[in-house]
């Protein structure tokens, strides 16, 4: 193993460089799975919460399933769907950037990713067609 600072060769325990002081960072051997953006974006549109979950947020998707569960319920009162489809939205959005730093990404930037038009394109068209089915939904239930 060597520092990172001075470049030195360093026992593999130590916690701090011999000839520098630098701190040591132990190596991340951990072999994590990318998560698939599409698969998580498809599991939000259509079980808000669960792509979360898939991309390891386990508790802030449970608590938005839950939430719109909830909503549900109260779907008699137009508020509640209106405040479904906004939490819809938000579980969409928080999905994309919890895959992004699943995968590695510290910080991830929509609107960065959406001015490079790279993956991100599939995702403005993911929400679209997500808006559209809930307007459509919320048009269907008037009837």
């Amino acid at each position: 193993m060597f520092c990172e600072k001075c470049g030195k060769e360093i026992p593999d325990n130590t916690r701090f460089c011999s000839n520098c002081g630098n701190q040591i960072k132990k190596p991340n051997n951990k072999i994590t799975e990318e998560k698939n953006m599409y698969l998580a974006l498809f599991l939000s549109i259509f079980l808000m919460g669960l792509g979360i979950y898939y991309a390891g947020n386990k508790k802030k998707g449970i608590i938005l399933f839950i939430f719109i569960l909830i909503s549900n319920r109260m779907r008699k009162f137009q508020i509640f769907i209106i405040i479904a489809i906004i939490l819809w939205i938000y579980a969409i959005y928080e999905t994309y950037i919890d895959v992004k730093r699943a995968n590695g990404e510290e910080n991830p930037n929509l609107l960065e990713d959406i001015n490079n038009f790279t993956t991100s394109k599939h995702f403005v068209h993911i929400i679209a067609i997500a808006l559209l089915f809930a307007v459509s939904y919320f048009l269907i239930s008037k009837l």
